[in-house]
């Protein structure tokens, strides 16, 4: 699409995030990028594989112990993991 008129290129960018597969991926990248932070290193080292699907967060665990503290600090987690996000897009969180 053509403008006739020039427009800055920050608010461009913001056009370009608003739509909605771009918008779901840089989520989605914000919060698989965060969950290191938000769980601890100790945690973290524990994680072998993390991925989103419909909005829901699958997390295996090479550990009892680790998977164990991350269901007892799910709700938690999740509230941190949307504050990342800006809005509540992970509904829920599925330990494995």
């Amino acid at each position: 699409m053509r403008r006739k008129y020039p427009t800055f290129i920050g608010s461009l960018i913001k056009e370009l995030k608003t739509e909605s597969s771009l918008s779901d991926g840089m989520k989605e990248i914000a919060v698989l990028g965060s969950w290191n932070t938000v769980v601890g290193n100790n945690i973290a080292n524990y994680t072998t594989k993390i991925y989103i699907r419909n909005r829901k967060l699958f997390v295996h665990f090479s550990s009892a112990v680790a998977r164990n503290e991350v269901f007892a600090r799910r709700v938690e987690i999740l509230r941190q993991l949307n504050e990342k996000t800006g809005e509540r897009y992970i509904t829920f969180i599925s330990i494995f």
